[in-house]
């Protein structure tokens, strides 16, 4: 996967993804892989990760490919408290 990028000096990028995610170590690589494979170049999108107090390490993977991962505290709450 490609790594991230913006859209340029003063651009804000055309579209942003959200990916909330618990515990999602097995299947958040395929995720990811999906979403660099689709049609919009890189540089036209931002991803946000946000991980909603996951107990593996998907976050970490979520960090080799994400612009933005934010970690929820505490206990979790499911994917809608997660999505901003």
């Amino acid at each position: 996967m490609a790594a991230p990028a913006s859209a340029g000096p003063g651009r804000p990028p055309r579209l942003s993804v959200v990916v909330a995610v618990h515990d999602g170590e097995a299947v958040l690589p395929r995720s990811l892989a999906a979403l660099a494979a689709s049609g919009l170049p890189r540089a036209e999108w931002e991803l946000v990760v946000v991980d909603d107090a996951s107990a593996d390490q998907g976050v970490l993977r979520a960090a080799e490919h994400a612009d933005v991962v934010v970690r929820l505290p505490g206990r979790p709450r499911g994917p809608a408290y997660a999505r901003p």
